[in-house]
């Protein structure tokens, strides 16, 4: 309905300056190429990782398989060269890289040109169909709320913090100011905040049935945006 992250959530963390196992560091994506990947087997993000590597024609390097919450820990300690999560999880990658006296960076699988949709709004067409005025007042806030936190990133932290008493403040605005990439446009046109259409649909779900097996679909099929149409309701 309403498509929060035009772009993909994903990122390749490195650390800067460390020679790679080809011996190179990783400043772009082309030196990915023979890089160690440390990551879980079969988790979403090693299939993203790979699915990346393979959209840009790259040969992978050697694997270090290990469990998910080992991972930012090993690529700081140089276990391998390079891991991937969610982008928004960078100043965590940097915390863990400080213990070591390094620097994680990040490489956003969408300044790769990976064509894929984030996340977004999604309702039930029972629901779209029952409460169609409740959905617009819904992605109206949704809209207003996203403009206002990119505006002032401090806005909500009181009421994020009542509703999640142990979240760091700090860590939570950095964790946004460095996702909000995926959110606008960057050339500040927020009139375009939320659309999506069918040409995006196509691109997102060719990059899930390559990375995930998944069946194709029919994009039409796929979204109701009331941001772009509220008349088809």
């Amino acid at each position: 309905m309403f498509m929060v992250a035009q772009r993909a959530h994903m990122a390749a963390f490195a650390i800067e300056g460390r020679p790679a196992a080809h011996g190179r560091a990783l400043e772009d994506f082309r030196d990915l190429r023979g890089a160690t990947f440390v990551g879980q087997p079969g988790s979403q993000f090693t299939r993203e990782y790979m699915a990346l590597l393979r959209y840009l024609n790259v040969e992978p390097g050697g694997v270090r398989a290990l469990l998910y919450g080992e991972v930012m820990e090993a690529l700081a300690a140089g276990k391998a060269d390079v891991a991937a999560d969610w982008l928004d999880l960078l100043p965590d990658f940097q915390d863990a890289a400080r213990t070591y006296g390094v620097r994680a960076i990040a490489l956003p699988f969408f300044e790769a040109g990976v064509p894929s949709y984030g996340s977004g709004i999604v309702a039930g067409l029972d629901v779209i169909r029952s409460h169609p005025e409740a959905l617009r007042r819904f992605v109206a806030a949704m809209k207003e709320g996203l403009v206002a936190t990119h505006r002032r990133p401090d806005l909500g932290v009181k009421a994020m913090l009542a509703r999640f008493p142990d979240i760091e403040p700090e860590r939570a605005i950095a964790q946004w100011k460095v996702g909000e990439r995926l959110i606008f446009d960057g050339a500040g046109n927020l009139e375009a905040l939320g659309i999506m259409d069918t040409a995006g649909w196509e691109a997102t779900i060719a990059h899930h049935s390559a990375t995930y097996g998944t069946g194709d679909l029919s994009p039409e099929d796929m979204f109701v945006s009331l941001v772009r149409d509220p008349q088809r309701v």
